[in-house]
């Protein structure tokens, strides 16, 4: 005879499939989201990743650029120390020649005023007197002239020859001129370069900071979903574990009422026994017979109503037996704290004070630099031990949000919209707050009234 499972285990084992099936599902859900939201935030690291390497092979390009002109001016710093040096020479063969020309020009003014009649009579005269004959005075005059000649001739060529020497200088200067000019475009070209790889770099770190926070946030969501599945796995098998034992329950009650069955039945096929052989006895008196008959009929109605009763108890207590189920102990949520007051919060400003004046540093999260997250999260870890998280989303959730007019002191205000904010800073009271404000500049107080946040939260 085949064998069927009673219909209460099979519904039994139905619903905890149902259950199960109902814990299952939203594992895969989240575990999709988790998924999707992990792939999205890779691909932006990816693109960020990318959009860096190419904003350093520009830079790398820049600096070798300016390495070049940095070349290109050395060189021309050395050609512009050789023209002068060829200058200053030049200078100096300028000053000898007029020096000789002027020497010369002496001597031959010496010269006419000996040879002259006018003017120096007596010369001429000794001149004259010291000539052995006319032909040695002609002679001697002849000299005299030529002599008087060549000098002048010779400083006609001394002043051409300054002339030429003046020229190069000229020449000489005006190469050095442009020599300078371009060493000048040089530096107005490489003051360009530094000015755009400056700005490359402030963008190559600015993505450098950015990939930091979303690979955080990648990390953190994948140990969420790690945390999540683990915990739907363990609720899983809990659940099992309860079904399983809703179903061993079942099956022990199914067992117990076949047994309680199989007990009547056997009480029955007893007692028609004995009444079979009480009815073989009857070859006695009729009196016996009566007397057996009637015992008969008496042991018959006994173990009939005995069986009934039996059997009607069976049923009431096989009916009436509960299925006992093991269900699943509520899990008792902690209450949630309660949003902090300004008055818990006076260590906060306190601690921050300590800090102003700190530069600011992309990344930064100790007092050696602070972005305005990380003075955020120094700040209350210092203070209370707290930590809000490294970035400014995740400081978003660390207690409830109030009203920027609302805000007090100890308070965290948020610039951008909530779940993508940019900046936040710790209020102080009165409008108040202290915060690491950007590159270039240190920590300090600011004021709503000059930079309004968005919204803000009151850390619990």
């Amino acid at each position: 005879m085949k064998k069927t499972l009673p219909k209460r285990l099979v519904k039994t084992m139905f619903a905890s499939a149902i259950m199960l099936g109902t814990v299952a599902n939203p594992v895969a859900t989240f575990a999709q989201d988790y998924d999707s939201l992990i792939q999205g935030t890779q691909a932006q690291i990816d693109a960020m990743s990318a959009q860096q390497a190419q904003i350093y092979s520009g830079l790398q390009a820049a600096y070798g650029q300016i390495s070049e002109l940095y070349a290109q001016a050395d060189q021309l710093n050395g050609l512009i120390a050789e023209d002068d040096a060829a200058i200053e020479k030049l200078q100096t063969q300028i000053k000898d020649l007029e020096e000789l020309i002027a020497k010369r020009e002496s001597l031959l003014e010496d010269q006419a005023r000996a040879v002259q009649v006018n003017g120096g009579s007596s010369d001429y005269l000794n001149f004259v007197a010291s000539s052995e004959s006319i032909s040695d005075f002609v002679g001697r005059l002849d000299v005299v002239s030529k002599m008087v000649t060549a000098n002048k001739d010779l400083i006609t060529t001394q002043k051409e020859d300054k002339k030429a020497v003046v020229a190069k200088q000229a020449e000489v200067e005006e190469t050095k001129q442009a020599k300078v000019a371009k060493l000048g475009e040089l530096e107005a070209i490489k003051g360009d370069l530094e000015v755009q790889a400056a700005n490359a770099e402030a963008a190559y770190n600015q993505l450098a900071n950015d990939i930091s926070l979303a690979a955080s946030s990648r990390d953190a969501l994948i140990a969420e979903k790690q945390a999540f599945e683990a915990e739907q796995a363990r609720m899983a098998a809990e659940a099992a574990a309860q079904a399983q034992a809703a179903a061993e329950a079942q099956a022990a009650a199914e067992a117990q009422a076949a047994t309680s069955e199989q007990e009547v039945a056997s009480q029955e096929s007893q007692a028609a026994s004995e009444t079979q052989t009480e009815q073989n006895g009857q070859t006695t008196t009729v009196a016996v017979e009566e007397t057996s008959q009637a015992s008969s009929t008496e042991v018959v109605t006994e173990a009939g109503q005995t069986t009934a009763a039996t059997v009607a108890q069976t049923e009431v207590a096989t009916t009436a037996a509960p299925v006992t189920t093991q269900a699943p102990k509520p899990v008792k949520k902690a209450p949630a704290p309660k949003a902090s007051t300004s008055s818990n919060y006076g260590d906060v400003i306190k601690t921050a004070e300590q800090y102003l004046g700190t530069p600011y540093v992309w990344g930064g999260k100790n007092p050696s630099g602070f972005d305005c997250s990380g003075l955020v999260n120094y700040v209350y870890k210092q203070a209370y031990g707290k930590d809000l998280g490294g970035w400014t989303v995740p400081q978003e959730s660390s207690g409830s949000r109030i009203n920027v007019a609302d805000a007090k002191a100890g308070d965290l205000y948020f610039w951008g919209t909530p779940g993508s904010s940019y900046h936040v800073a710790i209020a102080a009271g009165n409008g108040r707050y202290i915060h690491a404000p950007q590159p270039g500049e240190s920590v300090k107080y600011s004021t709503t009234e000059w930079f309004a946040p968005d919204f803000a939260v009151r850390p619990n």
